[in-house]
């Protein structure tokens, strides 16, 4: 993983946008970070970080479970400390208590929301 940091809904929305318009993707790191810029955060890489890929999903039927399994060599690191995994802070607090918050939230931050979980789950360690 070489994502330090990053606003996880304006990547969200980035990616989003990448999804419908693939020739919109930047070819290399400088062309990434611009394009965060441009859409106003800043992305914040481990230093060494070279490459930027792109892998498209395929679409699958409704019936069908998918898992997207990372390399052992990513899996197998230990879940503490600066490698792990905790989860991003836009998740504090969300759910507590589950059902009130979510059925209070406004359209809006239920997008936001949304594109905070894409910017999250797409650029995750594991998938």
């Amino acid at each position: 993983m070489s994502i330090l940091d990053m606003n996880y809904m304006l990547m969200g929305k980035l990616i989003v946008k990448w999804a419908n318009e693939p020739n919109s993707r930047p070819a290399d790191i400088s062309g990434l970070k611009a394009q965060c810029r441009d859409n106003g955060f800043e992305l914040i890489l481990h230093e060494g970080t070279s490459n930027v890929v792109f892998e498209d999903l395929p679409k699958m039927p409704a019936n069908t479970v998918r898992f997207v399994v990372p390399h052992k060599d990513d899996i197998n690191q230990p879940l503490d400390g600066a490698d792990g995994y905790p989860a991003p802070r836009f998740y504090d607090g969300l759910y507590v208590p589950p059902v009130e918050r979510r059925t209070n939230m406004s359209a809006e931050a239920v997008e936001n929301f949304r594109l905070a979980r894409i910017g999250d789950y797409t650029t995750a360690k594991c998938g």
